[in-house]
């Protein structure tokens, strides 16, 4: 039995053991490669270190970095400075003076600045929507034409036009004579090449090479943890009319070819993409495969585990081949029974109309509460409080809440909660608040609604209102159940359109990347620090651990208690006009929340 199981034998494995092992941990590291070191790997051609996967420099501006790296390598002295060749014309790369002035004869920054700017007008552009205009708008036509087009066609397979900006946003251009491709201080290859680098790191640590399904097919150790298509079918493929019943994330058939080393091939079940590849659940390899990684995280101090798609987990030719009963409750109480030595609680996460969860809540079990967001939405969007109110009279009590996850706000959810028509009109306001939202929201291929979920961060989705953005977390906190507060939530994050643009993932507008500093800064915001005491208040009041009442209140009104022996706190919004406040009992004494 190992600590760690690491998958990869390039830098980041390797690295990641070298550190586990220092700490004591005993470490295996498996890649499917003949070789270690992973894209970085060099091998030995004629005396020279070749790089196989293409050119490699190491750079960093990070002195601890290089202190720690130059650990296990001693490294060449390097500058990379690349040409191109045009026609026999050569031209400095990164673009800079020496390119500038090969090209145009220019001498000074003001005077290549001003061809570049001369070029960029020429052209007609003021916002680049392809990479053609960005490389022109960076570097002028005639550099675009001689050292960017050809090459980057090629490399791609498409014409310019048709590629994004952000491709070559990064390319450098400086209007000075630096021929350096890197601005950083520390930069080098490793004397010996990466190989024996990455030798070095992982020494003394157990590695497997080759370990691979799709190399060693049938002779595979895993052979037996995949449902292949050739074994489950009748057939070897589902029919239509058994295809039209799968509950289904994706067009098409739940699968992807396996191609073998051998030049076979075959359909493997797979639910969600390539790379979430679906376990047959009912193998003992595979049972044993979960066991040992529940004891990982167990050991590991794990108090809750989530059990992620647990519905996807059960399948039986001929049905819908989601959340199948009774085999998922016995799937569960399994996955339960391996926790309990450890006193661990499982928690199921399930996309689904709200029976299922309360089919979980009535066994035992902790679930999510994906309909609060939408209802939510729908309660504020129109100054309506039936429908919310009626959700918090009958949800389950052992759940988790949410507004905003690391993926996108449940519509599925909400069925049988909001009329259908109510759903349409929630989801069609939120367009017009988020108009990018409508295009990249994940489709459903399983229900008549357009959208299984929709991409949006949560405080976008309220047209960035701070008032409004809290009321819909004080709803949220006075929600039966323990609310969960995803870290964009957390800091107010509006809609991450540049990440959106540049990776062309519809779940990434709502997974910006903050630095230290960023998160500093949306931390002092006033909304934030607000939030901050609501959650504060929210799980430290005694009243909260007691019994809950809907008070009455007309149709827009929405009247929430929470009370234990003496102690209360109490929520009332009129969801028209969105004021609202939070008054509460702090030993005996009545207080307003500010």
């Amino acid at each position: 039995m190992y600590d760690y199981l690491i998958v990869g034998a390039g830098l980041y494995g390797a690295v990641f053991a070298q550190e586990a092992k220092r700490a004591g941990k005993s470490v295996l590291v498996i890649d499917k490669r003949p070789h270690i070191a992973g894209n970085v790997y060099t091998e030995k051609v004629e005396g020279i270190n070749v790089h196989k996967y293409g050119a490699h420099i190491f750079h960093t501006n990070n002195k601890k970095v290089w202190d720690y790296i130059t650990r296990f390598a001693t490294f060449n002295r390097f500058t990379n400075s690349p040409v191109a060749n045009y026609h026999g014309e050569l031209y400095s790369l990164p673009f800079n003076m020496y390119t500038f002035n090969r090209m145009w004869g220019v001498v000074t920054p003001e005077e290549a600045a001003a061809k570049i700017e001369e070029q960029r007008q020429a052209a007609g552009i003021t916002e680049p929507s392809n990479l053609e205009e960005q490389a022109i708008s960076l570097v002028g036509t005639d550099i675009y034409e001689k050292l960017i087009k050809g090459y980057t066609e090629k490399q791609w397979g498409r014409p310019c036009t048709e590629l994004p900006a952000f491709i070559i946003k990064r390319l450098p251009v400086r209007l000075t004579f630096d021929n350096n491709y890197f601005n950083a201080l520390y930069q080098g290859i490793p004397v010996g090449g990466y190989t024996k680098m990455v030798a070095n790191l992982l020494d003394g640590i157990e590695v497997r090479l080759n370990e691979d399904y799709l190399e060693k097919k049938d002779e595979s150790e895993y052979r037996d943890f995949f449902i292949r298509f050739q074994d489950f079918w009748e057939n070897g493929y589902p029919t239509q009319e058994q295809l039209e019943k799968i509950y289904k994330r994706k067009a098409g058939g739940p699968s992807v070819k396996a191609e073998f080393a051998d030049g076979s091939s075959e359909l493997i079940w797979s639910t969600f993409s390539s790379e979430q590849i679906d376990l047959d659940c009912n193998q003992p390899k595979v049972k044993e495969f979960i066991r040992k990684n529940l004891e990982f995280l167990a050991k590991h101090g794990a108090a809750l585990i989530r059990l992620d798609a647990f519905g996807y987990a059960t399948k039986k030719p001929g049905t819908n081949c989601f959340f199948l009963e009774p085999e998922v409750w016995d799937l569960l109480k399994e996955t339960q029974d391996m926790m309990a030595p450890y006193g661990i609680k499982a928690l199921p996460e399930i996309h689904e109309t709200y029976f299922t969860q309360l089919k979980l809540d009535a066994r035992g079990y902790d679930v999510y509460d994906f309909a609060l967001p939408l209802l939510v939405l729908q309660a504020l969007y129109f100054g309506d409080a039936i429908y919310l109110k009626n959700w918090m009279k009958i949800c389950p009590k052992h759940q988790f809440t949410t507004l905003d996850t690391h993926d996108g706000i449940g519509v599925m959810d909400t069925y049988h909660l909001l009329p259908d028509d109510e759903i349409d009109r929630t989801l069609e306001r939120l367009y017009e608040i988020s108009p990018v939202t409508k295009g990249i929201s994940t489709k459903s291929s399983h229900t008549y609604f357009d959208a299984y979920q929709v991409n949006c961060s949560y405080f976008s989705a309220l047209d960035e209102d701070e008032n409004v953005y809290l009321l819909a977390r004080a709803i949220q906190f006075f929600t039966p159940g323990i609310p969960m507060v995803y870290y964009m939530g957390m800091l107010a994050g509006v809609n991450d359109l540049e990440l959106l643009k540049k990776t062309g993932g519809g779940r990434d507008i709502n997974r910006r990347y903050y630095t230290k500093e960023q998160a500093e800064e949306a931390f002092r915001q006033p909304v934030v620090q607000k939030l901050l005491r609501m959650m504060e208040l929210r799980n430290t009041h005694p009243a909260f651990d007691g019994e809950l009442r809907i008070l009455d209140s007309d149709p827009y009104t929405l009247s929430v208690c929470w009370s234990k022996e003496q102690e209360w706190a109490q929520l009332d919004a009129d969801l028209r006009t969105k004021e609202w406040k939070i008054v509460y009992t702090e030993q005996g004494k009545e207080k307003t929340f500010a």
